[in-house]
């Protein structure tokens, strides 16, 4: 059984012409290839996000120097080493984090997966990479639970992610079965040779799925904690400025004057305002990140002949949506048909199942939910030691009720979805 040939150049299609030249991908022909391009690389490394873990690495440092030098000594040693900025020591000191965390998270991205290359079989696949230590992951085809496209912050404006599996046996530091397949990779690639290679993962792109009253839960789920630390942040920084935190003063109000009078300094003033406009800064972006967790937020049931039909969210003009949720009727599923599902945290995260790859979907309701008509929805499936679940919170019941109605069906003699009171 043959695919289509690969096309694209070293720069353009993430495959290196010099091994696999023209040549279909042959599930059955022992040779064959798929190398990351040296531009690919440079653009996995740039844009791969893991300088917030170096960063936390090198605050945990500071702290330890700070002791050392005592005070901001270490601060001010930057800031004269910086001539012309004209920044406070705080500001001088993140942007020196912040570039010493990239280069550091640069090289050290270029150093693991430089050489990477995929070479697969008719029963596995094995990922070649490393510079210093050249690392091999064997991945067998029948152990493949599920495929994960991952879109970081820096990578989706450019319609770039990385591909992931989830496998039986595999274990990361996690104790879960995720083997990075490819560091960076076309959103608009996804359908050439990782179709061609993991025959059953086919990916599609699942229409947004959440009603619009979950909006406001996921903007007050993001909002609330935040408001309410900044509030507590408030009171310890402006103790002694604007009241003391004690029984008395929060009990009685007749105190309540005094901190209102230090308003009136203008010392004082201005740094409230700087505070609360802080404060409401990052309500603000935590709202647009809550709106992007909703607005991307899906599900899919896809399969042969059945490929963009909606599962959930707005239905074409004209057409209204069937009692089932889009999907198909009772006794017409195909054998190859697979679960997507869509959900951002930070990185937008693309997870596409297989339907006898599933283990579990479970719908749950808090009272809340129950009141305005949502569920959650938990999908869960084999991966390494201690397997791995995704949840997609806030569906309509009606589209979760669809989901565990077509699991049901395809699990005859399996496991039954637990039902909703």
């Amino acid at each position: 059984q043959q695919g289509e040939p690969v096309e694209g150049g070293a720069g353009v299609g993430d495959v290196d012409p010099e091994r696999t030249g023209t040549r279909p991908i042959d599930r059955f022909h022992p040779s064959v290839e798929i190398a990351l391009s040296r531009k690919r690389l440079v653009q996995a490394a740039a844009t791969s996000g893991g300088f917030g873990v170096t960063m936390s690495i090198l605050g945990t440092l500071y702290t330890q120097a700070e002791a050392v030098m005592g005070g901001s000594a270490l601060v001010d040693w930057l800031a004269e080493r910086l001539p012309g900025l004209e920044m406070s020591s705080w500001t001088v000191l993140f942007a020196v984090f912040l570039i010493v965390s990239w280069v550091l998270s640069f090289t050290g991205f270029l150093l693991s997966n430089a050489g990477f290359v995929i070479r697969a079989d008719a029963q596995e696949a094995v990922v070649s990479r490393g510079l210093l230590e050249r690392r091999r992951t064997t991945l067998p085809f029948g152990r493949i639970q599920a495929l994960r496209y991952v879109q970081g912050l820096l990578r989706q404006p450019f319609g770039l992610g990385s591909l992931h599996t989830e496998s039986i046996g595999a274990r990361d530091d996690q104790g879960m079965g995720s083997t990075l397949v490819f560091p960076l990779l076309p959103k608009h690639a996804l359908s050439g040779w990782p179709a061609e290679l993991f025959e059953r993962f086919g990916f599609a792109d699942p229409p947004s799925s959440l009603p619009r009253k979950a909006l406001k839960r996921y903007v007050l789920r993001a909002c609330l904690p935040l408001l309410l630390l900044g509030a507590l942040a408030f009171g310890v920084r402006f103790d002694g400025e604007l009241y003391r935190i004690s029984a008395e003063r929060v009990l009685l109000l007749p105190h309540l004057a005094e901190p209102l009078g230090a308003l009136q300094e203008p010392e004082t003033a201005r740094a409230v305002i700087r505070w609360l406009a802080g404060i409401g800064l990052a309500a603000a972006a935590a709202g647009v990140w809550a709106w992007s967790r909703w607005r991307t937020a899906g599900w899919l049931v896809a399969g042969p002949g059945r490929e963009g039909m909606p599962a959930g969210g707005e239905m074409p003009a004209g057409e209204e949506r069937p009692a089932s949720g889009g999907m198909p009727a009772p006794g017409t599923h195909s054998p190859d048909e697979r679960l997507i599902l869509r959900q951002r945290r930070l990185a937008l995260e693309t997870v596409v199942v297989p339907a006898n790859r599933i283990q579990d979907v479970t719908l749950s309701r808090t009272p809340l939910q129950r009141r305005s008509g949502l569920c959650t929805l938990t999908v869960r499936y084999a991966s390494g030691v201690t397997g791995r679940s995704n949840v997609l919170r806030d569906l309509d019941l009606a589209e979760g009720r669809a989901v565990a109605d077509w699991f049901r069906e395809r699990q005859a003699g399996g496991k039954w979805p637990a039902p909703l009171r």
